[in-house]
C-alpha cells in the first residue's frame, strides 16, 4: 500500500514538473503561429492569391499578420512560408 502511494505522488510531482517545463518552452523563431486578434497585412489569400482572406483565418509570421481563405491554406503554407510571402497582394 504504501509503495503504491509512494510511486503514485512520484508519478504525480513528475507530471506536474513536465506540465511546467512545457509552458515555459519558448516557441521557435520564424515558426507561424495563430495571430487570433490582428488585421492580415494581405487581402487576398498568400495561397491562392486569387481567394479573398478570411480575416478568422490567420498566422503571425515574422511579426506580420498573414492572412488565408481557408485552413488548408495555412498547411500548405507552413511547408515554405518564403515562397508564399514574396506573393502576397
Amino acid at each position: 500500500m504504501l509503495r503504491s502511494l509512494l510511486m503514485s505522488a512520484i508519478l504525480i510531482a513528475g507530471s506536474g514538473f513536465f506540465v511546467a517545463r512545457m509552458a515555459t518552452a519558448e516557441p521557435a523563431k520564424d515558426a507561424p503561429t495563430t495571430a487570433p486578434s490582428t488585421q492580415p497585412a494581405n487581402k487576398m489569400c498568400a495561397v491562392m492569391p486569387d481567394d479573398a482572406v478570411d480575416p478568422k483565418v490567420t498566422v503571425a509570421y515574422k511579426g506580420k499578420t498573414i492572412g488565408f481563405c481557408c485552413k488548408d491554406c495555412i498547411k500548405d503554407f507552413e511547408k515554405d512560408p518564403e515562397k508564399y510571402v514574396k506573393n502576397m497582394k
